[in-house]
């Protein structure tokens, strides 16, 4: 799988030398982080991961908290 710079009109161009680097308040940039994780963690589970996906749910539950989104469960 290749990584790519997420389409989201809420991220402004950074630094000429970064294509990805971008510019976005820590409460949206968590809250786009947390909508990865979660995303992320059943293919984790699926994989039988245990591990991998019981820190990707940590990791979500942080990245909620600095969020101004509410939590989501899959």
């Amino acid at each position: 799988m290749a990584h790519s710079c997420p389409p989201l009109d809420v991220f402004q161009p950074g630094s000429e030398d970064d294509d990805c680097a971008v510019s976005v308040p820590s409460e949206d940039a968590a809250e786009y982080i947390a909508d990865l994780l979660n995303s992320l963690r059943p293919i984790a589970a699926n994989a039988k991961l245990r591990l991998l996906s019981d820190l990707l749910s940590v990791a979500e539950e942080e990245a909620r908290l600095h969020s101004r989104a509410p939590a989501q469960r899959v």
